[in-house]
C-alpha cells in the first residue's frame, strides 16, 4: 500500500482546437478593434482631409504592383500547381507530393472564396464610403446597427483582396523543419500584409478589416492542414 496519492494528469485539448485558438483569438481582437475608436483612428494616418487618401486608388504603378500584380502572381501559382498535379498522374517524381499539391491548391481557392461570401453578409463598409472620411455612410462595424433606412449594403469585412496573399501561409504547413515553416509562413504573412496595407493607404479598408482575413486564412489552413495530416509525420513537428 502506497502513501502516495495519484495526481490527475489534465484533459489534453483536442487535435483540432489547439491550433485554431490563435487565430479565433486574432479573430477576437479584429472584432473588439472594429468597435473601438482605433480602428478608425489608425485609418486617419492614411487620409488628409484636403489632399484625400495616400494612395490615389486611380495610380496605374502602385496598382500594377500591389493589386494586379499579385493577382496574376496567384492565379499563375494556381495554375502551375494544377500542372504539376496532373503530370504526377504520369511522372512518378511527383506523385509524392500530390497531398502537398491538393492542400496548396485548396487553400488557394478556399480562403478567398471565403472571404469574398463573408463579405455579402457582415454589411460593413470602406473607409471611403464613411462619412468620417468624405463618404455617405456612418461607419458600422459588423453587427451594428446601420441608422439609414434605405441603402446598399456595404460589402468590406473581411478584405478580400489580402485574403489571396494569407493564403500563401500554407507554405508553412509544408515542411515540419523549423527554418522551413518559418520561410513559408513569412511569405503569407509578407504578401497578405503588403497587399493589405495597399488597401488601407487608399481607403479600401479597416485594419481590422485585414486582420480579420489573416484570422481567417490562418483557421481554415490550420484546419486543412489537420485533415491532409501536414506537415507530413515523418518529418520533426514544428
Amino acid at each position: 500500500m502506497t502513501g502516495a496519492t495519484a495526481t490527475a494528469r489534465p484533459t489534453p485539448w483536442p487535435a483540432w482546437l489547439r491550433p485554431a485558438l490563435p487565430p479565433v483569438l486574432l479573430l477576437l481582437l479584429a472584432l473588439v478593434l472594429s468597435w473601438s475608436p482605433l480602428d478608425a483612428a489608425l485609418q486617419q494616418t492614411f487620409y488628409d482631409p484636403a489632399a484625400g487618401w495616400l494612395v490615389d486608388a486611380k495610380a496605374s504603378w502602385p496598382r500594377r504592383l500591389f493589386y494586379d500584380g499579385p493577382k496574376l502572381a496567384l492565379v499563375v501559382m494556381g495554375a502551375v500547381l494544377g500542372l504539376l498535379l496532373l503530370l504526377g498522374f504520369w511522372e512518378r517524381r511527383l506523385r509524392g507530393f500530390r497531398r502537398e499539391l491538393v492542400f496548396l491548391l485548396l487553400c488557394l481557392a478556399l480562403v478567398p472564396t471565403a472571404a469574398n461570401r463573408l463579405k455579402q453578409v457582415t454589411d460593413v463598409y470602406c473607409p471611403s464610403q464613411t462619412t468620417e472620411f468624405g463618404g455617405r455612410y456612418r461607419h458600422v462595424p459588423p453587427f451594428g446597427t446601420h441608422p439609414e433606412a434605405v441603402r446598399p449594403p456595404g460589402r468590406c469585412f473581411p478584405a478580400g483582396h489580402a485574403s489571396g496573399g494569407f493564403a500563401l501561409l500554407a507554405l508553412g504547413w509544408l515542411s515540419g523543419r523549423p527554418s522551413w515553416r518559418i520561410a513559408g509562413l513569412g511569405v503569407g504573412l509578407a504578401v497578405g500584409s503588403a497587399m493589405a496595407a495597399y488597401q488601407m493607404a487608399k481607403g479600401a479598408h479597416f485594419l481590422s478589416h485585414s486582420l480579420a482575413t489573416l484570422a481567417l486564412a490562418w483557421l481554415m489552413i490550420a484546419m486543412l492542414a489537420a485533415r491532409f495530416g501536414l506537415p507530413r509525420r515523418e518529418e520533426p513537428p514544428p
